[in-house]
Parts: structure tokens; sequence; C-alpha cells
């Protein structure tokens, strides 16, 4: 959980992951050089319960470089991410792991609820159950980053690239193509077990920053020729577009 000036909805974060079915548990929180006094209900919080962990980095390095620093804290099998905005329900780790076991099932996600900074429902946003590094690159579905699990004992530990977003986009296409050379298993789970908070100071609320680092994910981390990626660019750009008329 990277958190970044995140106290007005960090209390709620937390306890959902504290209240979880599946006890058995370890929760990375990572300051980014939080000054609203986020460090310091995370050092309580640590206090309180004994599977907290808090990380820091050394401030303002963005959400990517905080997530690295968990990931490569971890010391689970299964690495789950949760926004500091974000809920989970409380039977979504157990009810995801018991999906992701009995499937064999070692990359996953699922649907999420938006709701509003005051809790108000907004939509459901569904997932492909089945998804390859094709179809999410070019955005016929999505995978939220809070909804995420993946199995580290057969996949190994992989990091996000350090770009200021898109960085959890560029990570789920990393694992989707490890799951389709290795002859892996990569599917969601169909049913929506998080809320996903959407509000004027989320970062994923700016639409022009959005598009800045979608081409940054597509030239820098993917690498594709100039031509390929404004082709993708393009038909990103429209979807856009297109879902707000």
């Amino acid at each position: 959980m990277p958190c970044f000036n995140g106290l007005p909805f960090l209390g709620d974060s937390v306890a959902s992951v504290l209240a979880q079915d599946h006890a058995d548990l370890e929760l990375l929180i990572i300051d980014d050089g939080s000054v609203d006094g986020s460090r310091e209900f995370i050092a309580e919080q640590a206090r309180l319960d004994p599977r907290i962990r808090q990380l820091a980095t050394h401030g303002g390095e963005g959400p990517a470089k905080a997530r690295n620093l968990g990931i490569g804290a971890a010391s689970g099998r299964y690495l789950a991410f949760l926004d500091a905005d974000d809920v989970w329900l409380s039977n979504k780790l157990a009810r995801h792991l018991q999906f992701m076991e009995q499937a064999g099932v070692v990359f996953s996600w699922c649907p999420f609820v938006e709701v509003t900074a005051d809790d108000a429902r907004v939509r459901v946003v569904s997932s492909w159950q089945h998804c390859s590094a094709e179809d999410l690159l070019d955005k016929r579905t999505v995978i939220g980053c809070s909804t995420v699990i993946y199995d580290r004992k057969r996949l190994g530990t992989h990091f996000m690239p350090e770009i200021r977003m898109r960085q959890d986009l560029g990570l789920w296409l990393r694992l989707l193509r490890m799951c389709e050379d290795g002859g892996l298993k990569a599917q969601g789970l169909e049913e929506a077990l998080v809320y996903y908070r959407v509000h004027p100071g989320s970062l994923s609320s700016g639409k022009f920053r959005a598009a800045y680092y979608q081409w940054r994910l597509l030239r820098d981390v993917e690498r594709l020729p100039l031509r390929r990626a404004w082709v993708r660019f393009v038909a990103y750009a429209w979807r856009s577009v297109a879902a707000r008329l």
C-alpha cells in the first residue's frame, strides 16, 4: 500500500485489510513523504497490530518506487495490492485465494465498484475473465491495481516500471506474457471485491496526465516502434473520448 498524504481515506483502507476473513497476512504501507499526518498514523497502526510494517521512500518518489519497495520487502507467497484510498471487502483475500488455488491460477484480478469520496456508488467496472497481454495493451479490458493477486512462488518476484502512472499496467503486461509463454494460468475472478475511490485528488483523475504516461508506457516500457506506438495511442485516445460521449 503506497501512501502520499492519504490520511482522509487511509484509515478505511487499512481497516479493510485488518478485517479480512483470511487473517494470515502482512500489510506493508510505504509512505512517500507525507506531511498530513499519514506517517504518524501508519506508525501507530504498526504499533497496534504486528501484521503491519511501515516503510518509507526518500519522499516524493511516486507510487511505482513506493510499490517496488513494498514488493522487495514482502515475505509472503502471494502478493496483493491496495491503494491508500481503496477498500477491500472483508472476504476479498479468502475468496480470491480460494479461487486461485482451486483453479490453478497464478495471476488474477477481479471487477471493482467505483465510489465517490463520500462512498456513493457510481458503477461496477467489469474485467474480462480471460485476458491476453494484447487485449490489455489495446485497453479492451481493465485490471484494477487494488484487485490483483499474483503467486510469487510460480512467477517469481517482479517489479513495476518506474513511471509515475501506468506502472501497474506495465507489470500486468509482463505477468500476462510470462503466463502465455510458460503455459501458466492467468484468469480473473468474476466477483467485485474492491471499492475503488474516485475523487479530485486521486492520481488517475488527470486525463491528460494519464495520456502522457500511456505514451511513456508504449515507448519507454513496451519499446514499441514509433508508428506502432502512435497507432495504439490514437486508439487509446479514441476509446477514452468515446467512453465519455
